[in-house]
């Protein structure tokens, strides 16, 4: 017994172009033992001549009525296009992934400044690949008397990022303007808005440096006492 298969391909690239193919795939053979005589029996019911003959053996092929469909579709470029996209968005998911841990390694990295300007003893202290708070082994020794230091760090950490809003800024900077107002008077501190150097041309890297130390942030232990913009103030008043 042969069992037929037929299977239609379909190789289009942007429609389909089906090819069907039909063949055999398979075949089933079975044994049965039979008379020397039974081939011609058969030969003489269906023929109208006589015939007598033996034989040594007989076979019969039937192909089965039960027959096996397959479909093959190649790939197309619109499922080409399809996994393309996926992968691009992938890509897009990781980028984003990076960008987000990047801004807030950022954040905490700007956010641990801030409290070191407070609390200097966490100098040695730095954040892990996970961004998390990690104490040195080195450092170890200055927080053994300290219970619950991840808590504490975390509630300093939080009014850090306090300090880092917009509005608290401006809100410390008026502060200051209220305070400098009442102890020199509002003419001492409209007059500080006209102060500036003079461009020299021996003395523009110098004063160049000279500005950019002022307006850096400094530790306190490190902070270097100057009266000039004081002695100005006072001058011109």
């Amino acid at each position: 017994m042969l069992k037929q298969q037929e299977t239609v391909i379909d190789d289009g690239i942007l429609l389909s172009n089906n090819k069907q193919y039909v063949f055999l795939n398979n075949f089933q053979m079975t044994n049965l033992q039979i008379d020397n005589s039974f081939p011609s029996e058969i030969v003489n019911a269906l023929s109208d001549v006589e015939y007598d003959f033996s034989s040594a053996g007989c076979y019969l092929f039937r192909i089965d009525n039960i027959s096996i469909q397959e479909k093959v579709t190649l790939p197309q470029l619109g499922q080409v296009l399809a996994s393309i996209g996926s992968i691009v968005q992938l890509i897009f998911f990781i980028k984003y992934c990076a960008y987000y841990y990047n801004n807030c390694l950022l954040e905490n990295e700007l956010h641990h400044d801030i409290i070191t300007m407070y609390y200097p003893q966490f100098k040695g202290c730095r954040l892990n690949f996970l961004n998390l708070f990690k104490v040195n082994d080195k450092q170890i020794n200055k927080f053994q008397l300290i219970d619950n230091l991840d808590d504490k760090y975390r509630n300093l950490l939080q009014k850090a990022k306090e300090k880092c809003r917009l509005d608290n800024i401006l809100y410390e900077i008026s502060r200051i303007q209220f305070f400098l107002q009442q102890q020199f008077g509002e003419q001492i501190l409209y007059q500080s808005h006209q102060l500036g150097g003079k461009l020299i041309n021996n003395q523009l890297e110098f004063q160049g440096n000279k500005e950019t130390n002022r307006l850096s942030v400094k530790p306190v232990e490190s902070i270097e006492v100057d009266y000039e913009p004081l002695e100005l103030l006072l001058k011109q008043y």
